[in-house]
C-alpha cells in the first residue's frame, strides 16, 4: 500500500472532490443558519485567496461555503398558511390512490384567499390531499374547496422531514360538502399519458400495479401489503423507477440500435437517439431524483463513446450529483437520492472490481456471477442507510435479486417500448408478457418474505450509520492506495500478456507441424543444381512471378509490398524432385533506377529441418503471415 497513489487517483475524479465539499456545506446548513451577507463575502475571500494562492484549502472553504448558501437559499419555505380555515385553488397531480374510504394524491396550491381582507395569494406550495369516497379525485382536475392545510402528524420523524425537504407544505381534507367547484382542468402532462398508455394493456390488477410503478413510476395501485413483501424480501428498489430502470432503457436502446453505425454518421445518430430515449423515459416517469441522476450519468457514458473519450464511472456519478444538488440542495436529504447514489458508488468502487476478478472463460456463468456480486455489493452499501430509515434490514434479496433483476428488464423494457409506441393489435401480446413478468416478480417477492430469516427487523442509529460508511469509505481509499498488480490488464478474463505467449507458442508450433515433413538430408541444399534466369521483362515478369506467389500459401511469397529495386536475377536452388515446394527470404538490395521489379531472393526446399538464420528468418515470416 502506497498512499502516493491514492492522490494520483483522485486526480483522476475531480468531481468527486467537489462534491464532498458541496454536500458538506449542504449538511452544515440544515443544522445552522448564517447571513447571506456573511456567506457571499466569505465565498469572495475563499475565492480570491484560491486563485492568488493556489491554496487546495482555500478552493475547498470557496466550495464548502457554496454549497452552504445553496442550501439555505434554495430552502423550500411555506407559501400557504397552516391552521387557517380558509379557501384553497388546488391542482391534482398525478393519480389519486384508492384506499377504500378516502383517496389520496399529491396536489399543489395555486392560489389561497386571505380570511381577512378576501384577497388571493399565489401559491406554489405542495401538499398531500385527501378527499372521502363522495367526493372522488380525478388526475388533473382543478378544484375550489374550503379547508385548512394542517402540518404531517403521522409516521416516523424521518417521514415528516423527508416530506418537508420535498417541498410539501402539509396535508389538507376535502369532503364533499367542503368541495365548492371544479374547474377545467390543464393539459395532460407527459407521465399521465404514459400511465394512461399503460392501462390500456389487457392484464390483472396486481400486474397492472407493478408495471406502471416499475415503468412509469406511479404507485397508486401498490397496496400496503405488496408494498410490505417487497420490502422485507429486499426489491423494493424495484418499484420506484431508479438507476436499474434507466440502466435497462440505457443499454437494451442502445442493443436494438446497433446497426445504425454502419451507415455514414449513424454512430452519431445512435448516440443521440439513445440518450434522448433515456431522457424520455424519465420525463414519463416523472422525473424522479434517483432517475435523473441516472440520467445524466448514461448521457456522460454515451457522450464518452461518441468522443472515444475517457469514462471515469465515479467522476460521472459525482458531476451528475453536483448538478443535482445545485438544482434543488433538499435533495441531499431524499432517501432516494441517498440510496441511488450509495448503491452506484459503491457498484462503481466495489461490484466492478470484483467482476473482473471473478471473470472466467464461460459468458453464462459471468453473467450469473456478476449479476450476484452486484446484488450483494448493493445490498450491502445500503443495508445500514435500509436499517437507519425503515428498521428492516432484507437479507434473502441476496438470493433472488438476479432473477427478479431479469423479470424486471423486461417489464420496464416492454413498458417503455408500449408507452412509446401503444399499437392496438399489440396490447393482448405486450399485456401477457409485461404481466406475466410483473406477477412473476410479485410472487417471488412473496416468497421470499415468508421465509423465516429472511429479514431482522433492526433500526440503525445515526452516529452508528454515519461511522458504517466512513469505515466504508477509508476501506475503499485504503483499497485505491494498493499497489497495482503487474499485467493485469484483463480482456475476457486473461492477462494480455498471458494470451499473447499462448498465441505465439502454438503459432510456432502451428508453423513448425504444417511446414515441416520432415527426413531429407540437410546436405541436400549444398549439392543441390542451380538454375539461374533473369527478369529481362522488367514489371510484366514481376506481377506474373507476384500472381504465381500469392496463389498459395504453401508457394512463393514475397515478404512486404514491391519496391523500387533494379532488376536481378532470381537464383533458385532446386532440391529433390519430391519437394515440390518453396519459401522466399529476402536479401538487402540497393535500389537503382528500374522501378516495379522485383528484389533478388533465394528459394530452397524446406522439407528439411536444418538450423541456421535462413530457417529462423522463414519461421519468423510464416508466424507473421499466419497472425494476420
Amino acid at each position: 500500500m502506497k498512499i502516493s497513489r491514492l492522490p494520483d487517483r483522485l486526480d483522476r475524479m475531480p468531481m468527486l472532490k467537489i462534491l464532498v465539499f458541496f454536500a458538506a456545506g449542504i449538511a452544515l446548513a440544515d443544522r445552522y443558519e448564517l447571513p447571506l451577507w456573511f456567506l457571499a463575502g466569505a465565498f469572495v475571500v475563499t475565492g480570491v485567496l484560491a486563485l492568488s494562492l493556489r491554496s487546495s484549502a482555500a478552493t475547498a472553504a470557496m466550495i464548502l461555503t457554496a454549497g452552504f448558501a445553496a442550501a439555505q437559499f434554495r430552502a423550500p419555505r411555506a407559501t400557504v398558511p397552516r391552521g387557517v380555515h380558509t379557501v384553497y385553488e388546488v391542482t391534482v397531480e398525478g393519480f389519486p390512490a384508492d384506499r377504500g374510504r378516502y383517496a389520496v394524491a399529491d396536489a399543489s396550491v395555486a392560489a389561497w384567499r386571505d380570511p381577512a381582507d378576501g384577497r388571493w395569494h399565489a401559491s406554489d406550495a405542495r401538499i398531500r390531499l385527501y378527499a372521502d369516497s363522495l367526493a372522488g379525485l380525478h388526475a388533473g382536475e382543478r378544484i375550489r374547496c374550503r379547508g385548512a392545510v394542517r402540518p404531517f402528524r403521522g409516521g416516523a420523524e424521518s417521514y415528516r422531514r423527508l416530506m418537508a425537504r420535498r417541498g410539501y407544505a402539509g396535508t389538507l381534507w376535502i369532503a364533499e360538502r367542503t368541495l365548492l367547484e371544479r374547474l377545467p382542468g390543464r393539459h395532460a402532462g407527459l407521465h399521465r399519458r404514459a400511465v394512461e398508455r399503460l392501462s390500456r394493456l389487457p392484464m390483472s390488477a396486481g400486474a397492472a400495479a407493478v408495471v406502471e410503478a416499475m415503468a412509469a413510476g406511479e404507485r397508486r395501485g401498490v397496496t400496503p401489503e405488496l408494498r410490505t413483501a417487497y420490502s422485507r424480501s429486499g426489491l423494493s428498489h424495484l418499484l420506484a423507477v431508479s438507476g436499474l430502470h434507466t440502466g435497462i432503457v440505457f443499454a437494451l436502446v442502445n442493443l436494438a440500435l446497433w446497426w445504425l453505425p454502419l451507415f455514414r454518421r449513424g454512430h452519431l445518430l445512435k448516440n443521440l437517439l439513445a440518450a434522448v430515449a433515456v431522457w424520455l423515459f424519465v420525463a414519463a416517469a416523472g422525473f424522479p431524483p434517483s432517475a435523473v441522476r441516472a440520467a445524466a450519468m448514461c448521457t456522460v457514458l454515451q457522450a464518452a463513446l461518441a468522443s472515444a473519450s475517457e469514462y471515469v464511472g465515479l467522476n460521472a456519478l459525482a458531476a451528475a450529483g453536483f448538478g443535482m444538488l445545485v438544482w434543488n440542495p433538499s435533495w441531499l436529504g431524499d432517501i432516494s437520492f441517498q440510496l441511488s447514489f450509495v448503491a452506484v458508488a459503491a457498484i462503481l468502487a466495489w461490484g466492478v472490481p470484483l467482476c473482473r476478478r471473478c471473470r472466467t472463460r464461460w459468458k453464462g456463468v459471468n453473467v450469473v456471477v456478476d449479476a450476484y456480486l452486484i446484488g450483494f455489493v448493493a445490498t450491502v452499501a445500503t443495508a445500514p442507510l435500509v436499517s437507519h430509515t425503515f428498521g428492516v434490514v432484507p437479507l434473502a434479496g441476496l438470493a433472488v435479486n438476479p432473477l427478479a433483476i431479469a423479470l424486471a428488464g423486461v417489464v420496464v423494457f416492454g413498458g417503455a417500448l408500449w408507452m412509446l409506441a401503444p399499437v392496438g393489435f399489440l396490447a393482448p401480446a405486450f399485456g401477457f408478457v409485461t404481466g406475466s413478468a410483473a406477477e412473476g416478480i410479485s410472487a417471488l417477492a412473496r416468497l421470499t418474505a415468508s421465509l423465516p430469516g429472511g429479514a431482522a427487523d433492526y433500526t440503525l442509529g445515526g452516529w452508528p450509520t454515519a461511522a458504517v460508511y466512513a469505515v466504508f469509505a477509508l476501506a475503499t481509499l485504503a483499497a485505491w492506495s494498493g499497489e497495482p498488480k503487474k499485467n493485469v490488464s484483463l480482456r475476457n478474463g486473461k492477462p494480455i500478456r498471458m494470451r499473447k505467449s499462448l498465441l505465439l507458442f502454438f503459432a510456432f508450433a502451428a508453423c513448425w507441424l504444417f511446414f515441416s515433413e520432415g527426413g531429407a538430408d540437410a546436405s541436400a541444399l549444398h549439392e543441390s543444381p542451380v538454375a539461374e534466369f533473369s527478369v529481362d521483362a522488367g514489371c510484366a515478369d514481376q506481377w506474373r512471378l507476384e500472381r504465381i506467389g500469392n496463389s498459395d500459401l504453401n508457394r512463393l511469397r514475397t515478404l512486404r509490398e514491391t519496391e523500387t529495386c533494379p532488376v536481378v536475377r532470381l537464383v533458385q536452388r532446386e532440391g529433390p524432385a519430391s519437394a515440390g515446394r518453396a519459401a522466399l527470404l529476402r536479401e538487402g538490395v540497393p535500389c537503382g533506377k528500374c522501378p516495379g521489379a522485383l528484389r533478388s531472393a533465394f528459394t530452397f526446399p524446406f522439407r528439411d529441418s536444418f538450423a541456421g538464420p535462413s530457417v529462423a528468418d522463414f519461421y519468423v515470416f510464416r508466424l507473421c503471415r499466419l497472425i494476420i
